[in-house]
């Protein structure tokens, strides 16, 4: 709950921290909320290419480091387009590598061999999107 009036801000940005939220669906419709029609957003987080080993998602300290808490990548844009922004694109895709030693307190061997195969990517995204200049009121003049 963002401690600004609806309608009432330009530009929100966000560096990195919205995969540590449970409930980014709610933490996008808040910055739908607060954001001018016409105005626009640019997130910069951590995305992941695939749905990662629960085991991963589970780990407390690959949470705080922000690799358990990202979600697939099609996912995350999909909360993003359903809070109702459009023009919602990646502007810059950076890979970030995950070492052995990071994950094998987590996953067995055969497991990591499995993520390895499935070559599961952590993914540093730069995300923009826009909140429409005219936000549909669901009757047939918006259609």
């Amino acid at each position: 709950a963002l401690p600004v009036a609806d309608a009432s801000v330009d530009v929100a940005i966000s560096n990195c921290v919205l995969n540590l939220v449970p409930d980014k669906a709610g933490a996008f419709a808040e910055i739908f909320r607060v954001l001018r029609p016409g105005a626009h957003f640019c997130i910069s987080d951590i995305v992941a290419s695939a749905r990662l080993p629960e085991a991963i998602r589970a780990a407390a300290e690959l949470h705080v480091g922000c690799v358990a808490g990202a979600m697939e990548q099609e996912e995350y844009l999909e909360l993003i387009r359903g809070a109702g922004f459009s023009e919602v694109w990646i502007a810059e895709t950076r890979t970030i590598e995950l070492p052995d030693s990071l994950l094998s307190p987590h996953l067995d061997g055969e497991e990591l061999a499995a993520f390895r195969a499935a070559n599961t990517r952590l993914l540093s995204v730069t995300v923009l999107g826009t909140k429409p200049s005219a936000v549909c009121c669901g009757e047939s003049c918006c259609r």
